[in-house]
């Protein structure tokens, strides 16, 4: 059986096509659209740079907020404790410590007397029940007198919370736009660059083919055709 040999096709030879040169009005256009590129490319500079100083300062004051209201958020968590504690040492103190304190005490002993050994006597009962109310009444005044500035810096606490958690927002919103318009000003900018370049490549092919079709002899003087003598017929 014969032996089929296989060979590769060659692929045809590609024909590198030159630039076609550019016209004097293309290239004079070019020259225009380059110079617009330049200023806007500097306008399109100066105005990133001028934002990334803004963007350093806004950055520092969205900081600073962050930081004012996390203070107001460990006050808000601490300030409660603080009146719980400060509440229930104020009562302990008004029983055992004031005058007042005292004679609940020793009204509360009457009451109980009473009410186990003469339950009957109900105007003393309803009296030692009435000045029991009136001391609790003191006590419980005394106490929230004390405790009061700690009320006092929970309600401005809350407050200064709620203003800067606006702030913050307002400025963190602030700092988004403004990195998002920076974004598509770096991006108009990146723009701009390509193009420049394009058209500077466009604008040198111009020049290299412009060269490459100059003629190497002087200007006035003609070429010398030479030709090849052929031998003498009949030689």
């Amino acid at each position: 059986m014969p032996t089929i040999v296989i060979q590769p096709l060659r692929s045809p030879p590609r024909t590198r096509l030159r630039p076609r040169p550019l016209t004097a009005r293309q290239r004079s256009n070019l020259r225009i659209r380059r110079r617009a590129l330049e200023n806007e490319l500097n306008t399109l500079n100066a105005t990133l740079n001028a934002r990334t100083r803004e963007y350093g300062l806004l950055t520092q004051e969205v900081q600073q907020a962050e930081n004012h209201m996390l203070d107001d958020v460990r006050r808000l968590r601490y300030l409660p404790d603080l009146l719980t504690n400060s509440s229930q040492r104020s009562q302990m103190e008004e029983e055992v410590q004031t005058d007042v304190g005292q004679r609940a005490s020793e009204v509360i002993r009457l009451l109980d007397e009473y009410q186990l050994n003469r339950p009957d006597d109900i105007e003393a009962i309803e009296r030692l029940r009435g000045e029991l109310y009136a001391l609790d009444d003191a006590m419980y005044a005394n106490t929230q007198a004390l405790i009061a500035p700690i009320h006092e810096e929970i309600d401005l606490a809350r407050t200064n919370y709620d203003q800067g958690y606006r702030t913050y927002q307002n400025l963190h919103g602030r700092l988004i736009n403004h990195s998002l318009l920076t974004r598509d000003l770096a991006q108009a900018r990146d723009d701009a660059n390509r193009q420049s370049n394009d058209i500077n490549r466009a604008l040198g092919q111009g020049q290299n083919i412009r060269r490459h079709h100059r003629p190497t002899y002087k200007k006035g003087k003609k070429r010398k055709h030479t030709r090849r003598r052929r031998g003498r017929r009949g030689l």
